[in-house]
């Protein structure tokens, strides 16, 4: 028994000395280093309209989100200083055949709570139109899209929402959700933009409110032919586009993008002047109408971050998550936070997007800086107040370092947050808090860039 427990104590000796000799030269194994290079020569893009996400009003109702339930969103609002959201409007809300127009209606007036939040905190707004050619979403008395009575009846309401109620935070207007679903027919829905476009005209609304379009979803020729037919109409361009994550994952996103927003640059002499939104954004992987199988795993807001940059990298103005809550629509899952049954829940994905929302200002000049690695994504922005964000993205299974050298950035202290599982850290009321605090000197400063992980780097407090 002696000789069995000297061996046993000689065994455990060396095996723990190995053990401390490996987890030390881990300790000082030298991490791959990237230079992040922000001058002159940098790719850049303006007229930033931020990263928002759909808002929509419909099912706030049925599901009793009352004047308590809606502090705790505009909290949540509050902190995340969101610039730019879309918002479902329907007809049907504001009209009733043998009745007429109807603005008291309980849909108006929900709708009206998530505008006066907009209107209060100066949050850019695209109301669009769902259309009226679906079942669900028919009105008595109206027939297709290219009804010049609709278009009557939607000049109506926007002008009523402009300038009766003060709603000037609507910037653009869409008609009809992904027409190529809703309507399928480009020609009839041309003609309902025509007729929109001359009762706002007759109104005096085409100088406040822009037209925009075609907010297409998997069909770019609607998106060419738009282009082709109404660049001297539209104010702005949307689209729709859920991603598979395989298909960012190896950056062909970008490329994607930059075809569609370089047609617009070739065919609309005044395109330097408008803004190209995704104005619906999420993955495809998952994807169902009510749901996204993936909406809860923290990969999902690996994607949202990674497509957000390809965007810009492809020349998109901004990106809007599809959706913000749960609340929005019956049985969904797609938001940042859970719905009132399921106590408002934040999701892991708000983390990341919501850092992105809060901390790449609108009108900021956006930095694409070259990263040299497929497995690493980077972008910066100074902010209208000279303040700087970054973000970068890891895909490796390792830590890197990452030297950045800012020629346009001075001395400043720079808060570090990130978004990696068994990382992340939050508040009482589950916002995000700061991991770490950095210095930069002159433009300069160095950091860990954890494995699988985001990270949003800000001057911003």
């Amino acid at each position: 028994m002696k000789n069995i427990s000297k061996y046993f104590i000689l065994a455990s000796l060396i095996i723990l000395v190995n053990a401390c000799s490996t987890q030390t030269q881990t300790a000082n194994k030298e991490l791959i280093t990237f230079n992040i290079n922000i001058d002159s020569s940098t790719e850049t893009l303006t007229n930033f309209a931020g990263f928002g996400a759909e808002w929509d009003s419909r099912n706030y109702l049925a599901y009793g989100v009352d004047k308590n339930d809606f502090e705790l969103i505009k909290e949540r609002l509050d902190w995340l200083e969101i610039p730019i959201v879309r918002i479902m409007m329907q007809t049907n809300w504001f009209f009733k055949q043998g009745v007429g127009y109807t603005p008291n209606s309980p849909d108006m007036q929900s709708l009206y709570r998530h505008l006066d939040y907009c209107q209060d905190n100066n949050v850019d707004v695209i109301l669009t139109d769902w259309g009226i050619e679906p079942d669900w979403l028919k009105v008595s008395g109206l027939q297709k899209v290219d009804d010049k009575k609709y278009a009557e009846i939607i000049a109506d309401y926007l002008d009523y929402l402009y300038n009766d109620q003060g709603y000037t935070c609507i910037k653009y207007f869409v008609l009809v959700n992904e027409p190529n679903y809703e309507v399928g027919d480009f020609s009839r829905w041309g003609e309902g933009i025509r007729n929109v476009y001359q009762e706002m005209k007759r109104k005096g609304l085409t100088d406040k409110i822009m037209l925009a379009g075609s907010g297409q979803s998997n069909a770019d020729d609607w998106h060419i032919n738009a282009v082709d037919h109404f660049h001297g109409i539209f104010g702005g361009y949307t689209f729709h586009r859920y991603e598979w994550n395989e298909f960012i994952r190896n950056q062909k996103f970008i490329s994607y993008v930059r075809n569609l927003i370089d047609y617009v640059k070739e065919k609309d002499p005044e395109w330097k002047s408008k803004q190209v939104i995704i104005s619906e954004a999420g993955m495809r992987d998952g994807q169902s109408t009510a749901i996204n199988t993936n909406i809860d795993k923290f990969e999902y807001g690996m994607f949202m971050a990674d497509y957000a940059i390809q965007a810009l990298q492809g020349g998109a103005h901004g990106v809007l998550a599809w959706m913000l809550d749960d609340n929005s629509h019956p049985d969904f899952e797609w938001g940042l936070w859970k719905n009132k049954e399921n106590n408002f829940e934040i999701r892991k994905w708000f983390y990341s997007w919501g850092l992105f929302i809060k901390y790449f200002k609108r009108d900021s000049e956006m930095f694409l800086p070259v990263t040299r690695s497929v497995n690493l994504r980077t972008m910066a922005a100074k902010s209208p107040d000279d303040e700087w964000s970054y973000a970068f993205i890891n895909y490796e299974n390792f830590d890197v370092y990452i030297n950045v050298n800012n020629d346009f950035m001075g001395n400043e202290d720079l808060l570090k947050f990130i978004y990696k599982e068994g990382m992340i850290k939050i508040d009482e009321d589950g916002f995000p808090k700061s991991n770490d605090e950095i210095e930069s000197e002159e433009g300069k400063f160095t950091f860990v860039l954890p494995a699988n992980s985001t990270v949003v780097i800000t001057s911003i407090d």
